[in-house]
């Protein structure tokens, strides 16, 4: 369909067509499903977003955050060789440098996910955090090969160990494992870097989880 056909179907003057196909204006919405609708096409608008359930969020707000971890890994915390708890333990007995991020650290906070096979850290970038790395992985073996453990030395926001560090926050992530956990605030920039819809609705779900964690207690109950 050429310019002055398209103009002739929707009822646009031919110089605006060629102006919008330049990219030199926006058109208006009504001005676009004209267009659209000339050309057999419609424009449908869909919530890129799932509701967040902040009932779902205030009962693990609640939980003790042992219970949160084991609950977000589900079958694998009960699998003491290759389980992400075990990872970090490890990597605390070698005396690794380094701050939890991605999802596990989420949970930690209060997000009710689920998960994935991976977890994530980032670690200090000096040579005496991968002298430490190195040996903690050599201990570890086969429980961190594959995609078990994603060691990062910055994340997708650009935050290297250094940056994470004044505001990380120590946590139980299991009996007896406490571990350096990236702030709330943080790990919600992270996701904002993201860019992708997981991290978008990941987003939405970690600011709910900051606006239910200030409220008071008979506000979650």
């Amino acid at each position: 369909m050429t310019q002055h056909e398209l103009a002739l179907a929707a009822g646009v003057p031919q110089p605006s067509i060629a102006r919008i196909e330049r990219g030199t204006v926006n058109p208006r919405t009504a001005t676009l499903i004209t267009i659209l609708r000339a050309t057999g096409h419609r424009l449908t608008v869909e919530p890129t977003l799932r509701a967040v359930d902040r009932k779902d969020i205030a009962t693990h707000l609640a939980m003790p955050i042992p219970r949160r971890t084991r609950q977000a890994l589900g079958r694998r915390a009960r699998d003491r060789q290759t389980s992400p708890v075990r990872i970090l333990l490890r990597l605390r007995f070698f005396g690794v440098p380094f701050v939890l991020v991605g999802e596990l650290a989420e949970a930690t906070h209060g997000s009710p996910t689920m998960v994935g096979r991976t977890i994530e850290v980032v670690v200090a970038s000096t040579d005496v955090a991968r002298e430490r790395l190195a040996k903690a992985l050599q201990d570890l073996g086969a429980a961190a090969e594959g995609d078990r453990l994603r060691v990062l030395t910055e994340t997708v926001a650009g935050d290297g160990y250094e940056v994470l560090r004044p505001n990380a926050v120590t946590m139980p992530v299991d009996a007896g494992i406490i571990v350096l956990v990236a702030a709330l605030e943080d790990l919600i920039r992270i996701r904002r870097a993201g860019r992708t819809p997981e991290d978008a609705q990941a987003e939405a779900v970690l600011n709910a989880t900051e606006e239910e964690s200030r409220a008071p207690e008979t506000h979650r109950s």
